[in-house]
């Protein structure tokens, strides 16, 4: 009884229709990543520029905005972050090299199934694939796939990583234009703590909110989590952002806010029995309603605040 593997191999019978192979399977994988990338990159450079001008000529034509709004059926949302759009082009080029090679394996198995098949007065062809030039074909396409493939999806992936989700804020100049906020999960509700008008944590005009976080559009938001109890997971589809938050420890990560408007945060660590009630809002404002909001948050902040609420009390000092 054949194998798969034998299979394939029976349509590669001459070397020269190997190497042939090999080279396809090669120009496959070379060929539309570095452009791709390019054209990934420069969408990012040009992100904010076309959002505000998409914006400035939405203002023009009243009818247009009393139009229906498109509903999006299927895919996940516009990236509402900076660094968003790396991920989506990630997932994308991931899913055109799985669908590739697998369209290609279809191919080759199907060759040697029709033609090598049992017919009226010919016996069906086996082959185990054990001879030298079958077990060296077997390494070459090994290699071409689970090296060249692999090492070109993480060549990108820590691009991405090390020029976006990891790039975080922390020199002096970029702390101060961020919008720092300490983030403690819980069995099961999420705590944002924000800075008042003193730039201090754990002082009386803090901004502590359960369950909704509110932060300014096109800043930074630099992002210090901890758990009170088990492990949970911020977790900002829209954002392209999700972060743990441990017992025990600090972790540090942060967004960049592209749009206005309300997004869905989520838990996405298994958290108890009532995981599925950690859902709330992250409320995006433009600068200038954001410095009003704000001011407003940081008196209500002051008047409310009492000495001995400790549970309230659970601030700490900012890492960087």
């Amino acid at each position: 009884m054949h194998t798969t593997g034998s299979l394939v191999l029976n349509v590669l019978r001459s070397s020269r229709l190997r190497w042939i192979v090999v080279g396809l399977l090669a120009a496959v994988v070379l060929a539309p990543a570095s452009s791709a990338h390019a054209s990934a990159s420069s969408t990012h450079l040009a992100a904010a520029p076309v959002l505000a001008v998409a914006l400035q000529d939405a203002d023009v034509d009243a009818d247009q905005a009393d139009a229906a709004p498109i509903v999006k059926r299927y895919g996940p949302f516009e990236p509402a972050s900076s660094y968003g759009h790396r991920f989506d082009w990630l997932f994308n080029f991931i899913t055109i090299l799985i669908s590739v090679s697998f369209l290609l394996v279809l191919i080759l198995l199907f060759i040697p199934v029709v033609r090598d098949r049992a017919k009226p007065n010919k016996k069906a062809h086996f082959d185990h694939g054990s001879s030298l030039a079958d077990k060296r074909f077997t390494t070459i396409v090994s290699v071409t796939v689970f090296i060249v493939l692999d090492a070109l999806v993480l060549y990108f992936a820590m691009i991405d990583l090390r020029e976006g989700y990891w790039n975080i804020p922390r020199g002096e100049d970029e702390l101060a234009e961020a919008y720092q906020v300490e983030v403690l999960g819980q069995q099961w509700a999420w705590n944002f703590r924000a800075t008042g008008a003193d730039g201090e944590f754990g002082t009386a005009d803090d901004i502590v909110t359960i369950n909704h976080l509110t932060v300014p559009q096109n800043r930074p938001v630099v992002l210090n989590l901890a758990s009170k109890d088990v492990i949970h997971s911020l977790y900002i589809p829209d954002m392209r952002f999700k972060r743990d938050a441990n017992p025990g420890a600090v972790n540090e990560a942060w967004f960049e806010p592209i749009k206005s408007g309300d997004f869905a945060i989520l838990c996405a660590e298994l958290c108890g029995y009532a995981h599925y009630q950690m859902e709330s809002t992250l409320t995006v404002l433009p600068a200038d309603l954001f410095d009003e909001w704000e001011a407003d948050a940081s008196i209500m902040a002051t008047a409310g605040y009492d000495e001995d609420d400790t549970e309230a009390q659970w601030a700490w000092d900012f890492r960087n």
